[in-house]
């Protein structure tokens, strides 16, 4: 099993309902109905310098990016990051808290007390992505007293709304008895399918190798190599190792031992130690 990453993405990208969609067709040339791209950039920074949060978080996640026409400046996005989080705006909190986790625009006295306050301040108001990583925060006691049962509880709460790192989370702790007593295998097994089934690449390499297995379920190595191949397309290193001993010794399909060694060396080239330890074992070195 993969335990889940230790470090945050910025992936505001996947959280659902951050900001008001927008019609991608939508590019205009510069009538009073259809405002320039150039008139819509002016009047964001003017609405976020007139403290409306939405503008402020809009053209942070802008600067961030370097998107939409605006030239990356990642301080001044964290800076509005925090003004619209101080007028208690849960997506901007999370993000401010992502930020600070990452080291970006993070102050010289900023500790990971504040990082924690942050993410339960947006969790508490039930923004799904901040009750995912406060779940973090809790089981690795980062900026809080360690507690994995209260972790499981906000996992929950986001795993439950569909979101896929949580329930991904919530299956690993659930497989290794973390915060909930004895490891349940095949509850765990429910919610990596959950999220696999979204697309969560840890979660597939965690459910492929319960089937691998038989962990919790029948054995069913077809689906799991399935599942590593999913994972591996997505530059997983765990299934790259994985897929690539499968494909070397023939389990859940026809053997390719030429493609699971390339497979295989991708991922040591990424550092997955294991991986280097079976290439040694082959006499690849």
């Amino acid at each position: 099993m993969t335990k889940p990453n230790d470090r945050f993405p910025l992936d505001w990208d996947n959280w659902p309902d951050i900001l008001p969609k927008k019609d991608p067709d939508e590019e205009g040339k510069g009538t009073e109905k259809d405002p320039s791209p150039k008139q819509r950039r002016e009047k964001l920074r003017r609405d976020a310098e007139n403290g409306i949060a939405t503008a402020q978080l809009e053209l942070a996640i802008c600067l961030f990016t370097g998107s939409d026409g605006f030239k990356e400046d990642r301080q001044e996005a964290v800076d509005l990051f925090r003004a619209a989080a101080e007028q208690g705006f849960a997506p901007a909190q999370c993000c401010l808290a992502l930020c600070l986790y990452n080291g970006i625009g993070r102050r010289e006295d900023s500790k990971p007390e504040e990082t924690f306050m942050w993410f339960q301040a947006a969790a508490e108001q039930g923004f799904v992505p901040a009750q995912c990583y406060l779940g973090v925060c809790l089981v690795d006691g980062y900026g809080c007293q360690p507690d994995a049962k209260k972790a499981n509880q906000w996992y929950l709460k986001a795993a439950e709304q569909g979101f896929a790192q949580a329930q991904n989370n919530l299956g690993f702790n659930l497989a290794n008895g973390i915060g909930c007593g004895k490891p349940d295998a095949k509850k765990a097994n429910d919610w990596y399918r959950k999220a696999a089934e979204q697309g969560n690449d840890e979660a597939q390499v965690n459910l492929g190798a319960n089937l691998l297995h038989g962990v919790g379920c029948d054995p069913n190595p077809e689906e799991a190599v399935s599942l590593f191949h999913r994972a591996a397309e997505k530059n997983n290193a765990t299934a790259q190792r994985n897929l690539g001993i499968c494909l070397v010794v023939g389990i859940g399909g026809k053997r390719d031992p030429k493609e699971g060694m390339k497979l295989l060396r991708t991922a040591a080239q990424r550092g997955d130690e294991e991986a280097k330890k079976v290439l040694s074992k082959l006499g690849d070195h």
